[in-house]
């Protein structure tokens, strides 16, 4: 089972480049949430959530991620808004490659998340020995 969201609060940041210190940039953050459930063969995917006698693990990721904003005002809530669907599409090849790393951490079947579609629920494949 996976499910990602990107957190509705927003943080803006001022920097101050040490070479230029007369000079300003502005950072908006947005954070990035994914959870990931790896269930025991037996479970049926069918139902929503996995208990917890039939997990074999259970993943949290959080990812920040920062874009740099070339204006000196923060822009608008409306645009702030409209543009937190882009972070979804930068931070998932992160969380692909974070979750392939932690599998193997905890010496689990490799999980690889598919390349991100606009449509549709993620599921996830799993390679190797494993699918046998």
């Amino acid at each position: 089972m996976h499910r990602h969201r990107v957190e509705e609060k927003i943080y803006r940041q001022e920097r101050i480049p040490l070479d230029q210190p007369d000079s300003k940039v502005v950072i908006i953050r947005y954070f990035f949430v994914a959870d990931h459930v790896i269930a025991k063969s037996s479970f049926d995917p069918k139902i929503e959530e996995v208990p917890e006698d039939q997990r074999l693990a259970s993943m949290n990721f959080v990812f920040a991620v920062d874009y740099r904003c070339n204006v000196p005002d923060t822009p608008s809530g409306d645009m702030l808004g409209a543009f937190s669907r882009n972070v979804v599409f930068h931070a998932w090849p992160y969380l692909r490659e974070a979750m392939h790393a932690e599998c193997a951490r905890m010496r689990l079947p490799a999980i690889t998340l598919p390349m991100l579609k606009t449509t549709g629920p993620v599921v996830a494949k799993v390679t190797g020995a494993a699918q046998k």
